[in-house]
């Protein structure tokens, strides 16, 4: 996933990602469509129960990647001169817009990126990263989720510019 900056000013930073996640919903629609088309001129006696079979778990398949996989996932960081605010939101196709970090800037020491390596198929490696806005007090709040190293670093650069803060 790649992270896009929205907006970059001296004092207001704004991020958002988009997932596939309609595409993948249309892709199983059309699936669906086709494999009721070829299944049902058949002459057997089972393609009814083929087709509704089918029809039942691309419906559930559906419905359980529309709840469980945002479709737009957005922050940004305001600093002004009496405070400022960091906040990230999530958006869902059946659940909505929901707020998922929500705090002051004055709470928030500094930003840490985050690296990992996974491998995929051996030997096969890729690395990703993910942003986290480390408090004050040390509680740690995830900016992003796992996405392209680049993207993610030049956020963080950006965020602690525009928040006046330090960046691990």
């Amino acid at each position: 996933m790649r992270i896009v900056l929205t907006e970059e000013d001296h004092n207001h930073v704004g991020w958002e990602s988009r997932s596939p996640v309609v595409w993948i919903e249309v892709a199983l629609l059309v699936g669906a469509l086709a494999f009721s088309l070829l299944v049902t001129p058949s002459a057997s006696t089972l393609r009814r129960q083929a087709v509704g079979v089918v029809t039942a778990i691309v419906l559930v398949l559906g419905a359980l990647l529309a709840v469980t996989t945002p479709v737009v996932d957005r922050g940004h960081l305001e600093r002004l001169p009496e405070g400022g605010d960091l906040r990230r939101s999530k958006v869902w196709l059946l659940v909505g817009a929901r707020t998922v970090v929500d705090v002051p800037l004055e709470d928030i020491g500094g930003f840490e990126v985050e690296i990992e390596t996974f491998e995929d198929v051996p030997p096969a490696v890729y690395r990703q990263a993910r942003l986290w806005a480390v408090a004050n007090d040390g509680s740690r709040y995830c900016l992003t989720d796992w996405a392209e190293t680049d993207s993610v670093s030049d956020l963080g650069n950006s965020l602690a510019k525009a928040g006046r803060r330090v960046l691990a």
